[in-house]
């Protein structure tokens, strides 16, 4: 007889032919209590066989009945596993060499793929969600998380290119970062999180993303996950000063950390993109001469529909706003007062 409070190990073998994936059994009173639990009991093996059938459906047997499968029970789940190896140990054994096999390896996951990863590597690696709630209410550190839905449209809006870098600032668990470089065609992604348990958090999810995204065969951008004080960092200038597109919830960031990026953003370059949940500059900026030296004067700002959607930090909705540099603005605006004083010298 099998003690409850043994701990049991399923594994599924990978189809890109590297080390299996390791489900751990819950204790099934113990998973009763577990207040953040993502998964149940064997739903997790359940969903990850559904969709690697479904990035292979010539793999797919009738016979597997994942409909029909107690996801309860360990000893059906343990035929499941030994059922799916199986047919993942001949595709692997047939298909490894070929140019098919490595052609597959080097194709992105799908949103619903991904979805389903980032929820594995969150459950695996962020282990006490409590402790990122643990912050002093309304200061910089508030933690709080883009839904996943709000980051797929910001994606399309910014339309990110290989030679392009993307940058967030105050990456949290570092959820936006690992999503742009699974699912942006991008040249690399950099997070920095000033606070340490996300920070912490963030450096285990990223682990945990690269092995599943080895396992399901899918390829990704660079990216790093830092801890870090972007406003302090001895390479942050640099690093902006050659971003394509920044991405900042900056909606707590308070009035002196938004000011101090603000001044950093000046020497971004033209066609960069800075995406908030706080504007950097109002939408009905005027250039003069007393708002010539401010951020407005090099940059243009919106509020594109696609960037309203859901945050973790509150109830309601969130709108975004794009900014995008644009040099030119303030030399026309310095080439249209020097034509007005050529004008009026040439009157006298």
């Amino acid at each position: 007889m099998t003690n409850n409070n043994t701990i049991r190990e399923l594994k599924l073998h990978s189809p890109a032919g590297v080390e299996p994936a390791v489900f751990t059994w819950p204790n099934i009173e113990r998973q009763k209590t577990k207040q953040d639990a993502i998964f149940i009991a064997g739903d997790e093996i359940v969903r990850t066989i559904r969709l690697v059938f479904e990035d292979y459906p010539e793999l797919y047997q009738q016979n597997v009945n994942l409909d029909q499968c107690d996801i309860h029970s360990y000893n059906k789940m343990k035929e499941l596993c030994d059922k799916f190896n199986k047919i993942i140990d001949t595709h692997v054994k047939l298909n490894r060499g070929t140019e098919t096999f490595s052609a597959r390896l080097e194709q992105r996951a799908t949103a619903k793929l991904f979805r389903h990863i980032l929820a594995q590597v969150y459950s695996r690696a962020v282990t006490n969600p409590d402790k990122l709630r643990d912050y002093e209410p309304f200061s910089p550190s508030v933690y709080g998380e883009t839904s996943p839905d709000l980051i797929d449209s910001i994606l399309k809006l910014i339309n990110l290119t290989e030679d392009q870098t993307f940058i967030d600032l105050g990456s949290g668990v570092g959820n936006v970062v690992l999503h742009v470089a699974a699912l942006s065609n991008c040249k690399h992604v950099y997070g920095i999180e000033h606070e340490e348990t996300p920070a912490t958090y963030a450096c285990a999810m990223g682990d945990e993303f690269r092995f599943w995204m080895r396992w399901y065969g899918k390829h990704h951008s660079e990216f790093q996950l830092e801890q870090g004080d972007f406003l302090s960092h001895p390479k942050m200038d640099e690093r902006i000063k050659e971003a394509d597109v920044i991405f900042a919830n900056n909606y707590v960031f308070g009035s002196t950390v938004n000011h101090e990026l603000k001044v950093k953003f000046m020497n971004m370059k033209d066609g960069a993109k800075i995406i908030s949940s706080r504007e950097f500059c109002s939408e009905s900026f005027r250039l003069n001469d007393r708002t010539k030296n401010d951020l407005g004067a090099v940059m243009h700002v919106t509020k594109p529909e696609e960037c309203f959607g859901k945050v973790s930090w509150s109830d309601k909705s969130v709108q975004y706003y794009l900014h995008v540099i644009d040099h030119s603005k303030l030399a026309h605006y310095y080439e249209k007062v020097h034509q007005l004083h050529t004008k009026g010298s040439k009157t006298k």
